[in-house]
């Protein structure tokens, strides 16, 4: 399971950062009408909430209005709560739409908003292939 991998990825990030800052942890969630992803996402909710929980993390679990393009809801909502940090995943592997357009991550990258952002580069899978860089 690729997104639960990603997942453990990013609540261990925002675990340190939050404990490190006395912080508490928005899940700005992505509106899905597809049944397969809200299967996954349901999954994957239910994994960091039992995760902030044993930790005794103060969250909040917010789902995107699905009016705009996600990227643009999740700076609006980062305005909205006064964030501090924005914490993404980067995109493992750029393809040519992501070339000409631009990755899904880097509007929140660039937000006009000036929110720091702190960006994850998925680790390489552990399973099935090996690295030629040493990493």
């Amino acid at each position: 399971m690729i997104l639960k991998e990603k997942i453990k990825e990013k609540i261990g990030w925002a675990y340190y950062v939050a404990k490190l800052f006395n912080s508490k942890i928005y899940i700005f969630q992505r509106k899905h009408s597809d049944k397969g992803f809200v299967t996954e996402t349901s999954k994957n909710l239910v994994f960091t909430e039992k995760f902030f929980v044993a930790k005794g993390l103060d969250y909040e679990i917010v789902v995107a209005e699905k009016k705009k393009s996600f990227s643009q809801e999740t700076i609006e909502f980062s305005q909205k709560i006064d964030a501090d940090l924005m914490l993404i995943m980067t995109t493992k592997a750029i393809n040519f739409t992501d070339y000409m357009i631009g990755a899904s991550e880097q509007t929140i990258i660039a937000n006009t908003a000036q929110i720091p952002v702190m960006c994850i580069n998925p680790r390489p899978s552990k399973v099935g292939s090996f690295s030629t860089t040493g990493g």
